[in-house]
């Protein structure tokens, strides 16, 4: 589970620490969130869209959501 900041920065435009270190397409929230996805990370692209997420992780109700996910948790049931 991830979040990836920088979607709705303009094209171009440097932002930041995470945008110092963008080159081409390489560096780049979309390019993160692909790498990222592509070893089985669900990513979010908003605060909202993350939170979501991790409700699914943690109720077991999303998709890649791993055995005993939220296990260990204080007050959580396995």
């Amino acid at each position: 589970m991830a979040y990836v900041a920088g979607f709705t920065a303009p094209e171009g435009k440097t932002m930041g620490h995470a945008g110092a270190i963008v080159s081409g397409s390489a560096g780049t929230a979309q390019a993160k969130k692909e790498a990222l996805e592509k070893v089985g990370v669900r990513v979010g692209k908003t605060p909202g869209e993350t939170a979501r997420l991790m409700r699914e992780i943690l109720t077991g109700a999303g998709a890649g959501a791993g055995a005993g996910a939220g296990a260990g948790l204080a007050g959580e049931a396995p």
